[in-house]
């Protein structure tokens, strides 16, 4: 199936905006919690482990110096070619570009299941159960899935935090999320993210479980 990405998405993602966000500001936070909650359930011993939507690889490349066996994929090529430059990333097993919803990876051959990004770039619910089927395909029996999404009133919040109600477009696209959970970006203003997905908790689970 080829990889089609939605225009905004593609254009943000070519902006380098990842290869070093979670070293920046409030992100350390998400990175630094993101590993503790992996490390309460990561098996001790090295494991097979598919970071699926990695980005440039900062946890892929974490995992992996800790001893696991980590390939990693992106849909955006340019963050694949930005990881394999990376020192930290040099225990990464692979790295390969492809679309989470149609894995090249053989079935119940990784003990853990990463999808930290491509949840929420689904707008179709459709595409993101294929996401997730794609992604308990490929887990072994008993293995683990960690995935993420984006909190419903996550932009509310963040538009508090930055004064973004300063202006209006943007009180009128936070409506929009909190009422359907779709978000866009059409204008391309900075800071104001890009095309999304972002969940109810409930919604979440009911999709992931």
């Amino acid at each position: 199936m080829p990889v089609i990405l939605d225009p905004n998405i593609k254009s943000y993602y070519e902006q380098d905006r990842e290869s070093d966000r979670l070293e920046r500001g409030p992100y350390k936070l998400e990175f630094s919690r993101t590993q503790e909650l992996v490390l309460r359930f990561l098996p001790h011993d090295p494991c097979t482990i598919l970071d699926i939507g990695g980005g440039t690889g900062i946890y892929a490349g974490w995992l992996a110096d800790r001893g696991h066996h980590v390939h990693l994929m992106d849909v955006m090529p340019n963050h694949i070619e930005q990881a394999k430059q990376i020192p930290e990333n040099a225990r990464i097993k692979s790295f390969k570009v492809g679309d989470a919803r149609e894995l090249d990876y053989e079935t119940e051959s990784a003990d853990v299941t990463l999808l930290f990004g491509p949840l929420y770039h689904l707008l179709n619910k459709e595409d993101r159960l294929r996401c997730l089927r794609e992604a308990y395909r490929v887990l072994k029996p008993n293995g683990f899935l960690f995935a993420v999404g984006i909190s419903r009133y996550a932009l509310l919040l963040d538009g508090l935090f930055e004064d973004f109600y300063t202006n209006d477009d943007f009180a009128i696209t936070v409506m929009k999320n909190v009422m359907t959970g779709e978000h866009d970006n059409p204008r391309q203003i900075p800071h104001y993210f890009t095309t999304a997905f972002f969940y109810h908790p409930q919604q979440f689970k009911d999709e992931v479980l």
